[in-house]
Order: C-alpha cells, then structure tokens, then sequence
C-alpha cells in the first residue's frame, strides 16, 4: 500500500501525487484503451474526446479542483494533459 500526504493548492498536490507515483500511473491502461477504440496514439483518442463532447468545458465550471489537480499530476508524472 501506498501513502502520500500533500498539501497546497489542488495543482501542487496533484504535482506532488503525479511526481511521487508516476511509475505506478497504468501507461499501459491508456494503450489498451486506445487499441480498444481504434486509434493510432492515446493522444489521437483523448483530442478526439475532447473535441467531440463538452467534457472538459463542464468539469472546469462543475469541479475546477479537480481539473488543476488533474493538471498537477499529469505535470507532476510527464504526461501531456491535453
């Protein structure tokens, strides 16, 4: 099991979170998903979803922590967030 205590804003702990377990954050995951559905790249598959729903417009105005926590990690373990 592991334990991570951060705190700050939700960006500097999701960077904390992204940093400290990013070798465990399922990159494999992302390539199943993307075979599953028929792209080339997972960054082909999450443009398309981002450009094809208003999901991301919507979680900012409902839940902005979540998104800049979100932000954090994907800074914090090197992926590209968007």
């Amino acid at each position: 099991m592991i334990y991570l205590e951060t705190e700050g804003s939700a960006y500097e702990r999701g960077k904390i979170h992204g940093e400290a377990l990013k070798k465990h954050i399922p990159r494999m995951m992302f390539e199943q998903i993307t075979r599953h559905f028929g792209f080339t790249s997972y960054a082909l598959f999450a443009k398309d979803i981002l450009d094809t729903t208003n999901f991301l417009s919507a979680a900012k105005k409902w839940t902005p922590d979540l998104i800049e926590a979100i932000q954090g990690i994907a800074d914090g373990a090197q992926f590209d967030f968007t």
